[in-house]
């Protein structure tokens, strides 16, 4: 297994003292792994660590809207 050294960076249009954190993943590495444009995910947090898994699921665009979030998603570090 491939390790990537990436940076958590701080979301657009939040202040320091609010500091929602992003993790952003890309690149054609994504693809040499198995992941498609359009995949849906589920991520897991274990221990400090994030588990990144495709559903099976494909997301479709039927407006070209690209990369949007999703309204009823909900962000929270739970006990695995």
């Amino acid at each position: 297994m491939k390790q990537r050294e990436m940076t958590v960076y701080r979301a657009r249009g939040t202040s320091v003292e609010e500091n929602k954190p992003l993790i952003m993943l890309q690149g054609k590495w994504l693809r040499d792994i198995g992941f498609s444009t359009g995949d849906r995910i589920a991520v897991t947090c274990v221990d400090g660590k994030l588990i990144v898994e495709r559903t099976g699921r494909i997301w479709s665009d039927p407006k070209g809207a690209g990369m949007v979030a999703e309204g009823n998603a909900e962000y929270r570090m739970e006990a695995v």
